[in-house]
């Protein structure tokens, strides 16, 4: 099927220093919804229930974004 895997290995070890930078951006985006959620929970609970269901979707929105993402990035750069 890939004729080429040196050069998707190659592609792999080049998008390894971009992977600090995506950890910061998680950490920054865990601290920032539990900040939210926490601040949510002090209003009550149709505040938090709300901010729950919005959480939800924008979680799995993001993932099917992402997995949407990685597929076209495989088909383009490893055939």
């Amino acid at each position: 099927m890939f004729e080429d895997h040196k050069s998707c290995l190659r592609l792999i070890s080049y998008s390894s220093p971009s992977s600090s930078r995506t950890l910061g951006h998680y950490f920054v985006v865990l601290v920032s919804m539990t900040l939210g959620t926490s601040m949510a929970g002090h209003q009550g609970t149709v505040a938090m229930a709300a901010h729950q269901i919005c959480l939800q979707v924008w979680l799995a929105v993001s993932l099917l974004i992402d997995a949407l993402v990685a597929s076209g990035q495989k088909s383009e750069f490893c055939l």
